[in-house]
């Protein structure tokens, strides 16, 4: 798994190009996966301790990328994926 910086350092590689965004979600996407493999994730309370663990990556991730890049932007795309999810996410504050 990649750090922050490291998704940052890609995004500026990009020069700042939105579609690497979507890529990058990707990854985070593959990171949800593996870490529910690895952690045996099975209930919903799970899943959403991993999502808020990445959500604070994306977050510094947006911070170190500088402009182009939403705060938020991890856990609206969450949300849009698996709208399943929300009032769960809501009610963690997310």
């Amino acid at each position: 798994m990649k750090k922050a910086k490291d998704y940052a350092a890609l995004y500026k590689a990009s020069n700042n190009k939105p579609e690497i965004i979507m890529e990058i979600f990707q990854e985070f996407h593959g990171e949800i996966l593996d870490l529910v493999d690895t952690r045996g994730a099975a209930t919903t309370r799970s899943i959403i301790a991993i999502l808020k663990e990445l959500n604070i990556k994306w977050k510094a991730f947006a911070k170190k990328a500088g402009t182009g890049v939403m705060e938020n932007g991890f856990i609206n795309l969450i949300k849009a994926k698996y709208p399943f999810l929300k009032d769960d996410l809501a009610a963690e504050g997310l």
